[in-house]
């Protein structure tokens, strides 16, 4: 079945000097204005938010949440639980604690074959549905352990074991499974970018910070690319302003 993966890129507060910015990688810029209307040839079953924290993305999660086929799953992972990726801590940082995280960025290698914030958002997610309220209400408990079986280093690929997950468990009734979308968001903290304002930064602080968002980039485009590879993608480019002094837009 050829998934098809509708990508909004939101406004995202970042950084002067730590935007996760290189002359290879993603490139800041003014918001744009949409730029691209969406195919009514194909029906996205996975649709992903890239943006920021701060940026409006639960509000737009909690409007697609009231159509019975899109379920918004919301963030995947979080620095406090579970990361996608990180890496080996860059020299110029002092603290060279490790973030954990499903994969090592620098060699692809599966670190962890669980993620607890994921596992907590499906069930949440499931169970908080208007079809799932009433006297037979269910509190889900799904087995996610299927999401890790033989996983690779490819996002694309985890977000769509997700959809499909998900979907098994929406009544038929509801939605069918062939009808049925996810929302999941994409945030540079996600690969442990730092994207974090700091408006008077000690040196060593913006050097660290510098450092680690160097590293985050590669992880940030390899997760990009892998959308690109495993479908074809919509692309619509929206425009919402985040409450930050600086914003920009990502994308590749």
């Amino acid at each position: 079945m050829l998934l098809h993966f509708l990508s909004l890129v939101l406004g995202v507060a970042l950084q002067d000097n730590a935007a996760l910015q290189t002359n290879e990688a993603l490139h800041a810029q003014p918001l744009l204005a949409p730029t691209a209307e969406l195919s009514t040839s194909s029906r996205a079953e996975v649709l992903v938010l890239v943006s920021d924290h701060g940026s409006g993305t639960t509000n737009f999660g909690d409007i697609l949440n009231t159509h019975p086929c899109i379920l918004d799953v919301g963030e995947p992972f979080g620095s406090g639980y579970m990361l996608w990726s990180t890496f080996a801590t860059p020299a110029e940082c002092e603290d060279k604690t490790r973030h954990p995280a499903m994969f090592d960025a620098d060699n692809g290698k599966l670190e962890h074959a669980d993620n607890p914030k994921m596992t907590r958002e499906i069930n949440d997610v499931l169970t908080r549905q208007e079809w799932n309220k009433g006297a037979d209400k269910k509190h889900f408990e799904i087995d996610s352990r299927s999401l890790y079986e033989h996983l690779e280093y490819n996002l694309a690929e985890y977000f769509v074991r997700i959809r499909d997950l998900v979907c098994a468990h929406v009544p038929t009734d509801v939605c069918p499974a062939a009808e049925c979308s996810i929302m999941l968001k994409m945030f540079p903290v996600y690969v442990d970018g730092d994207t974090v304002i700091d408006h008077t930064p000690s040196p060593g602080h913006a050097a660290c910070q510098d450092a680690r968002n160097v590293k985050a980039m590669k992880a940030w485009k390899d997760a990009l690319h892998s959308f690109e590879q495993v479908c074809d993608m919509n692309m619509l480019i929206a425009e919402l302003i985040a409450p930050e002094d600086s914003i920009a837009v990502m994308t590749s």
